[in-house]
């Protein structure tokens, strides 16, 4: 008898659970629901109560395909007709475009240099657009005109800018790393297309300096006697001992790329950089290495790299440490 009323003492308590979680489980459902219906409802109502405007914006720039170009990053501040403040990027592609705002007033401006599919680098203009956007009536239409870039000006770190500008404004990655990439390609291939006659003698000669076991980069022993200067002064900075030789790639080339790209001066003696060995980066599905620049003053920057296009994420520009 004491068996049968504790196994059916048992049997009612897992009853009385399994009801209890049965309700439970159908407020949640209830209350999710109602949830859904107040957000749909209130974004309805805010959508309603704040109805947006189209503006027009015009891109014109010096053989400027709308279908082809690359996306244009604008940069928009301003403040709506009920106070809200807005600071943010917006892209357009075409031509002629609709940007849609809330009634306000607002400063709008192209955020960065702007990349085509063929790696044309154009110059955004300088300055903002102010307009206000009414809450009827018609918009006031705006224009940019972007200028191709004189292409002995251009640098890898305006292939960097854009890049970074359009991932600011949403842009796909992909979509971003292929622009960097035909801009870096077009502008490199532009400025080696002739080089100096002594300089492919010089590069045919002399390989990118080793490490030695100091940590230092060597210099050519006998550029002195070619008459030229030492390769150390045309090379600014020094690998530090730790540092991991670049291989299948000139260091030398790389380093100063990576030096643009960072805002590493030049012309500053004492400045290290370590190298760091490569790495596979699952996120990017790219190669990565590391590296950090180093002054005696107490300055640095880093940045981590892919051995064709430079820092491409983790960027610590020239800093105070």
């Amino acid at each position: 008898m004491g068996s049968n009323s504790s196994e059916q003492t048992a049997g009612n308590r897992r009853f009385a659970w399994t009801v209890i979680l049965a309700i439970l489980a159908v407020l949640v459902a209830i209350l999710g629901g109602a949830y859904t219906v107040w957000r749909l409802s209130a974004r309805e109502s805010y959508e309603t109560s704040h109805p947006q405007r189209a503006v027009n914006v015009s891109l014109t720039a010096e053989d400027y395909e709308p279908s082809e170009d690359g996306p244009t990053p604008l940069r928009v501040k301003g403040t709506t007709s009920d106070g809200e403040e807005v600071n943010g990027y917006a892209l357009v592609k075409t031509e002629l475009c609709n940007l849609m705002l809330e009634p306000g007033s607002y400063e709008i401006g192209v955020a960065g240099p702007v990349i085509g599919p063929d790696g044309t680098l154009y110059r955004a203009p300088e300055g903002v657009l102010k307009i206000t956007v009414p809450a009827s009536g018609a918009t006031t239409p705006i224009g940019f005109e972007l200028t191709v870039a004189d292409p002995d000006s251009v640098t890898a770190t305006d292939a960097y800018e854009a890049y970074d500008t359009l991932l600011r404004a949403g842009a796909d990655d992909e979509m971003s790393r292929e622009l960097r990439a035909a801009a870096n390609d077009r502008y490199q291939t532009t400025e080696q297309e002739e080089p100096d006659e002594k300089d492919q003698k010089d590069q045919k000669a002399e390989p990118a300096a080793p490490h030695d076991a100091e940590g230092q980069g060597a210099p050519s022993r006998d550029s002195e006697a070619q008459g030229s200067e030492p390769q150390a002064s045309s090379f600014p900075f020094t690998p530090t001992a730790d540092s991991v030789p670049l291989e299948g790639a000139d260091e030398q080339a790389f380093v100063l790329m990576c030096a643009e790209a960072l805002g590493v001066p030049t012309d500053q003696p004492g400045i290290t950089y370590e190298l760091t060995d490569q790495y596979y980066w699952e996120g990017g599905a790219l190669d990565l290495l590391t590296i950090v620049f180093r002054g005696p003053d107490g300055y640095q920057a880093s940045g981590e790299c892919t051995v064709e296009d430079g820092p491409i994420k983790g960027l610590f520009g020239w800093n105070q440490v």
